[in-house]
């Protein structure tokens, strides 16, 4: 048998058993992916308390986990081929958005950070690197400059933006919300761009957490 008629026969095996090849299973995936990030626009404007009550904080909640059910239900377009961690990459996005949230009910505006620099910042580095990531990073070939300066520049004037807009009340300064996000969003394209097995979704949160709720705690917060 020749290696082309290995294939058709591949293809037609893949067919009957119910399993298409998904071409544009990464592209979804993207898509999905970076939704949520829509979100705090949508909420910041609907009528709520400083800090957040309870059933602020349950019905944001509900909507993270009907996101990530609806992002399980469809892991046979959005999953990589073998990949072994999808639940720990899907879970620990909202996870750690709807933790930080329930951790600091007071400061929504760290809640937006984290979830734009997750949504649109690793959005915008995998269009990027695909698109013009000829040149590798030093320290991991699979990344490129591309994709680490789109993530800053798309994450970080959208995350200063809504953490200055979200935190006015009290009032903070520009410059507070610009060292507070970009403090973030820096820290978090570090830990996109790491040569690592550890979910992208998990460090880049982390480090986006870390890198918003320090700065504002240890520095921002006396500017304001």
């Amino acid at each position: 048998m020749t290696k082309s008629q290995e294939i058709i026969g591949t293809e037609v095996e893949s067919k009957l058993e119910g399993k298409p090849q998904r071409k544009n299973s990464e592209f979804w995936r993207k898509f999905l992916h970076m939704m949520p990030g829509i979100l705090p626009f949508w909420l910041i404007n609907r009528p709520h308390s400083d800090p957040l009550e309870l059933h602020s904080l349950v019905f944001v909640t509900v909507i993270a986990a009907i996101l990530t059910g609806v992002f399980i239900a469809v892991q046979r377009i959005v999953r990589r081929k073998n990949e072994s961690d999808f639940l720990l990459t899907v879970l620990s996005y909202p996870v750690i958005v709807i933790g930080s949230l329930w951790l600091f009910p007071g400061n929504v505006e760290f809640t937006c950070v984290i979830v734009v620099i997750l949504a649109f910042g690793d959005g915008s580095a995998f269009i990027a690197g695909k698109t013009f990531g000829k040149r590798k990073l030093p320290w991991n070939p699979h990344k490129s400059w591309a994709g680490f300066f789109a993530f800053m520049i798309v994450a970080g004037p959208v995350s200063t933006y809504l953490f200055y807009v979200v935190a006015n009340n009290p009032s903070v300064s520009l410059l507070a919300a610009v060292l507070c996000a970009g403090t973030a969003t820096f820290l978090a394209a570090i830990a996109e761009s790491i040569d690592t097995r550890l979910s992208d979704n998990l460090r880049v949160g982390l480090a986006g957490a870390a890198g918003v709720v320090g700065t504002w705690f240890l520095l921002a917060q006396h500017l304001s």
